[in-house]
């Protein structure tokens, strides 16, 4: 019988997403985001009746979101990359510029995020079957294999 443990992650970040017909999506906004992890198998539980300790998810999960938490996510294509960059050392928060190599929407976060998860969990006899993220209350982007 399949079995499953989710749990969730909040984090609140900025970003713009580039490729839009709608100039929304290319402004300068933040969300609060909710991750959720979900972690299955297809076999019996063990004497412990448990699949992972929660606990011990937090603990791999946890850095990652604090390195999201209050930042700004960038594409390093992103023409005002050089220029937020900029302003961000000039307001000593460099730190929390967050550049990825990717277009920084909901799915492209949401599959970077599973496969930074799912790295991360490889020394621990356990991987991901799913991740999703909400990015408001009516979007959420899911990522599997």
């Amino acid at each position: 019988m399949p079995v499953s443990i989710e749990k969730t992650f909040r984090f609140d970040a900025g970003h713009r997403a580039l490729g839009f017909n709608d100039r929304k999506e290319e402004t300068l906004h933040g969300h609060t985001w909710h991750l959720r992890v979900i972690i299955e198998t297809g076999g019996d539980l063990g004497a412990q009746k448990t699949l992972f300790d929660t606990n011990a998810l937090s603990r791999v999960i946890k850095p990652i979101i604090e390195q999201l938490d209050h930042s700004f996510i960038i594409w390093s294509e992103d023409p005002l990359y050089e220029r937020l960059a900029e302003i961000c050392r000039l307001g000593n928060i460099a730190d929390r510029l967050y550049r990825v190599d990717f277009n920084p929407t909901a799915e492209g976060i949401v599959e970077y995020l599973f496969k930074t998860v799912n790295e991360r969990l490889s020394g621990h006899a356990v991987a991901l079957s799913r991740a999703e993220l909400d990015a408001t209350p009516t979007i959420r982007a899911s990522y599997w294999k």
